[in-house]
């Protein structure tokens, strides 16, 4: 059963990562960004690059989002955050339909006071504009984010 698990999370890795490679410039009408050839994302204007980064402007989107989380592991945040989004997408919302994944997913930090004291996480997904049914969960939400810097 671990090992379907771990299959799927790097399945989506994979998706995710292949999914944030530059445009195919053929010429045809996008219907995503250039950075989102096969899975949906939300538009955005770059705000600042730097060396491996770039702060964006999210036009107005839907996300879907965990409770704060409290821990010192950005990695095991990580995947506790996104296991819970993942049942969302896989059926657990109020149209118990299943949602195609899109990108990006965003893990916001709210840093502790020290360096062994545990920091507040937030895990988002964007939600496709099609579709947004209600989280069946306690601990996601679905919330409207207007043009915000990440």
């Amino acid at each position: 059963m671990a090992a379907l698990g771990l299959f799927k999370l790097s399945f989506l890795v994979s998706l995710l990562s292949s999914s944030l490679k530059r445009g195919s410039g053929d010429g045809g009408v996008a219907v995503f960004p250039p950075t989102c050839n096969r899975i949906e994302c939300p538009t955005y204007d770059v705000i600042q690059s730097g060396d491996g980064f770039q702060i964006r402007r999210y036009n107005s989107s839907v996300w879907i989002s965990t409770q704060p989380i409290d821990d010192i592991s950005l990695v095991d945040v990580g995947r506790i955050g996104f296991f819970q989004l993942f049942d969302y997408i896989q059926g657990k919302n109020s149209n118990h339909q299943k949602i195609e994944m899109t990108a990006p997913v965003i893990t916001q930090v709210k840093p502790s006071d020290g360096p062994f004291c545990a920091s507040s996480f937030v895990v988002s997904f964007y939600v496709p504009k099609r579709t947004n049914p209600l989280p069946l969960q306690p601990k996601v939400s679905i919330s409207r984010d207007g043009d915000s810097p990440m």
